[in-house]
């Protein structure tokens, strides 16, 4: 009776790991559609001249973010907001100065100056000059 019962414990052990394992890896279709989801990411503007727009990306809200994602929604306010304009398919990298900063040059991209302005939130390619 002793080994009967090690045996059915083993066996809910053994099938709870599966189970929980299987919850925390995710598929490879859902890493596709979470690559295409712009990663949140708080920002505070250091500089504002559009030739060397400079943010500082250094929050607490940031620590978990993926800053390998294809695509940010970098937001200026307190709160991400709800809409953010879209410029996934603009042209746009960015150098690191420092550790937790990002400069771009928006000199030529207006738009996403007055975005900035109105929404205090983009949507940008993560693409660095590094």
């Amino acid at each position: 009776m002793r080994t009967a019962s090690l045996i059915i414990v083993f066996i809910i052990a053994v099938t709870g790991a599966f189970y929980f394992y299987t919850l925390e890896t995710p598929s490879d279709s859902s890493d596709t559609a979470n690559q295409a989801q712009p990663v949140a990411i708080k920002a505070e503007v250091i500089d504002d001249t559009p030739a060397q727009f400079t943010i500082d990306v250094e929050f607490m809200e940031n620590a978990d973010a993926n800053t390998d994602a294809e695509f940010f929604s970098v937001y200026i306010s307190d709160e991400k907001p709800q809409n953010c304009e879209d410029f996934r398919d603009v042209d746009l990298s960015y150098t690191k100065p420092e550790e937790h900063q990002r400069r771009f040059d928006l000199s030529d991209h207006d738009e996403i100056l007055e975005a900035i302005e109105s929404t205090q939130c983009v949507i940008i390619p993560n693409t660095s000059n590094a």
